[in-house]
């Protein structure tokens, strides 16, 4: 009698599973985890907030301030904090995060920037940032942070979301690009992901990874350069975004095509009755024995 899956295995298979979770249908899909491994005693609830942490942090999950419901905190590790907590940059605070809840549950003042010297780069990055989002993003499912790093690297993350669960089709974007903001020529290099689930009669999933750079001047003006900064991203995204367009136009025209079922000899629908198989066999056995 062949053996089942080891612990381990079934932890993979489960890691797997929601590590695809397409954008959100985690809760969804951890049910089904659930049901599929059937063993509580591998897929602990310690384990399971593991996965899920993990997972937001690469989706660069984002939810309502705790104190400000019209501002958002991004879930990632440009901004995790040794005691557990996420530090918001644009907001000056540190956030604790529910992972499994998907929500910030408290709040704590940061009073010091993790790179103080790097601030007025930052933030004039941050503003210029808000602005492109606010003009090329839907209000109320993007959050944009920048994060000043070691030396003077800036880091900047977009995370977006489009779900409508009762239309049948949900929608993310993730963008994250660094730069160096020394006085010179620098160069700016990112990646752009994407990812849209439909499932109305079918299940269609779209993945899309791009390696991005593009060069941008850095001055002693902190305006300026953040301002230089944005525009570079503004540029990077909707030339992507124009590639997508036209990928779209072609998966429509050939590669869908192609994957569509022909008509037969008769010019009739196949008829995909299993009843009508069998008499159909069975007619044709009863010739033969004839």
């Amino acid at each position: 009698m062949a053996e089942g899956p080891s612990a381990e295995q079934k932890l993979n298979i489960a890691t797997y599973f929601i590590m695809s979770s397409p954008t959100g249908e985690l809760n969804d899909v951890v049910k089904d985890v659930n049901k599929l491994v059937q063993d509580p005693s591998t897929l602990t609830d310690d384990a399971l907030t593991n996965i899920i942490k993990a997972y937001n942090h690469e989706q660069m999950a984002f939810a309502p301030a705790p104190n400000n419901a019209a501002a958002f905190g991004m879930v990632s590790e440009f901004g995790a904090t040794a005691d557990g907590k996420y530090y918001q940059p644009h907001l000056g605070q540190s956030f604790s995060f529910d992972h499994k809840q998907q929500k910030f549950t408290g709040a704590a003042d940061q009073k010091t920037a993790p790179n103080a010297g790097l601030e007025k780069y930052r933030a004039a990055t941050q503003k210029a940032l808000d602005a492109y989002i606010e003009a090329s993003y839907k209000a109320g499912k993007v959050c944009g942070v920048v994060y000043s790093g070691e030396g003077s690297r800036l880091t900047i993350c977009i995370s977006a979301k489009n779900v409508h669960l009762g239309n049948f089709w949900t929608g993310g974007w993730r963008s994250c690009y660094g730069v160096d903001v020394k006085t010179g020529s620098a160069n700016l290099t990112g990646t752009i992901k994407v990812g849209v689930h439909y499932f109305e009669d079918g299940n269609v999933q779209l993945h899309a990874n791009s390696n991005q750079s593009a060069k941008v001047n850095i001055t002693a003006k902190e305006d300026e350069t953040g301002s230089a900064i944005a525009a570079a991203i503004a540029k990077i995204e909707t030339d992507f975004h124009g590639h997508l367009e036209e990928m779209y136009v072609k998966m429509h025209t050939s590669t869908f095509k192609q994957m569509r079922r022909f008509y037969s000899l008769q010019r009739e629908p196949m008829k995909w009755s299993v009843a009508a198989h069998a008499m159909a066999s069975e007619v044709s056995s009863n010739k033969t024995q004839g």
